[in-house]
């Protein structure tokens, strides 16, 4: 099988990353028609060069995450050729914006346009690959997509950037907590300093955040209004260094904030934390509960609760057994089902059927 992956998309992304991966790795030839940029009339005719200069048949056409607006332009390519459109939903562009983020008011010409981008999108596609069930009954709910044309594909993890540190992180009573994001509300980062802020008394838990984004400035002002001196915050870091920040933790954070789309998702800091061996802690959802056993795989609290998350830290700090135990059941589930070769083995058997559905 060969396919062709299409659209506006960072190689280095983690979603799209370990797709393509998992694809190579278990026999699928991977083509690209990439660009670079925020879609304009520039990038759409950069499209049309890339895919007309690829003589080369392909079996599928997939559209990266995050390129809705590319979707009408991949269907009549994938007319032309005869191919199923697979479409990378992974979530939806007027959730994030307009109702998690609220970036949009839900009542201007720019909401209606992100509602109209997505539903067009997943009508125009054959496939839409999501990475929740959670997010499957989302998208057949709020866009009338009929469920048999939504395939879960959770994220997963890339292996040869995220994987175990032979040796242990830090001196016994210590514990070094690490959260890593982009401050959206999603994520919940002032439950997780008002945990810190629980904790601040005492020694040998440290809290470490890095990244930046919508809420950052905030979530600065809050530590130090909270006179938090065991918090560190730094920079965004690339995957290479990010990763070695992984391996340094002691325990690794998920999300925690009380949207509707954080009980939808499963983020990349969980699979990159199981990945690196280290246990993670992170909201109780039904997402969450579709893929990981709680206190089995990962320890989980609820939403936006600092009062229990600083008692799970607290717990975790007194408690190396419980966390090298947490490490290692969620790393051998880790290479037992999010690999790139276990997510493209998934891959392989909805582009085989979509395939085969299409004759």
């Amino acid at each position: 099988m060969r396919v062709c992956y299409f659209g506006q998309y960072d190689p280095q992304y983690p979603r799209n990353l370990v797709i393509r991966k998992g694809l190579a790795a278990n026999g699928v030839e991977v083509a690209e028609c990439r660009i670079s940029g925020a879609y304009g009339i520039g990038q759409y005719r950069a499209l049309v060069r890339r895919m007309s200069e690829m003589r080369d048949q392909f079996d599928v056409l997939i559209v990266a995450e995050h390129n809705q607006f590319a979707v009408p332009l991949a269907r009549l390519f994938a007319s032309r050729r005869r191919v199923p459109l697979v479409f990378d939903a992974l979530t939806s562009a007027y959730d994030s914006d307009v109702v998690d983020r609220q970036l949009v008011r839900p009542d201007t010409w720019r909401a209606k346009r992100l509602f109209w981008m997505d539903r067009i999108a997943m009508q125009a596609a054959d496939v839409i690959l999501v990475d929740t069930d959670q997010h499957r009954q989302y998208f057949g709910h709020v866009f009338g997509v009929h469920q048999d044309k939504i395939a879960v594909v959770p994220v997963g993890a890339d292996n040869d950037i995220y994987y175990p540190q032979p040796t242990g992180a830090t001196r016994p009573g210590c514990c070094r907590v690490l959260f890593w994001g982009t401050y959206i509300p999603l994520h919940g980062v002032a439950t997780i300093l008002y945990a810190a802020s629980l904790l601040r008394e005492q020694a040998g838990i440290s809290l470490e955040l890095i990244g930046d984004g919508q809420m950052y400035q905030a979530m600065r002002n809050l530590a130090q209004e909270w006179h938090l001196p065991a918090t560190l915050f730094r920079p965004r870091l690339p995957q290479i260094d990010l990763a070695s920040a992984i391996r340094q933790a002691d325990v690794c954070l998920g999300i925690f904030g009380d949207t509707a789309k954080a009980k939808r998702v499963v983020p990349n800091k969980v699979y990159q934390a199981l990945a690196s061996r280290k246990p993670v802690v992170t909201g109780d959802t039904l997402a969450i509960r579709e893929l990981f056993v709680p206190e089995r795989h990962l320890g989980v609290v609820p939403l936006a609760d600092g009062v229990a998350l600083a008692d799970v830290l607290l717990d975790m700090q007194r408690d190396r057994n419980r966390r090298e135990l947490l490490a290692a059941q969620g790393y051998q589930w880790y290479c037992e089902a999010f690999t790139p070769e276990r997510i493209g083995h998934l891959m392989v058997a909805v582009l085989e059927k979509t395939v085969s559905a299409r004759g």
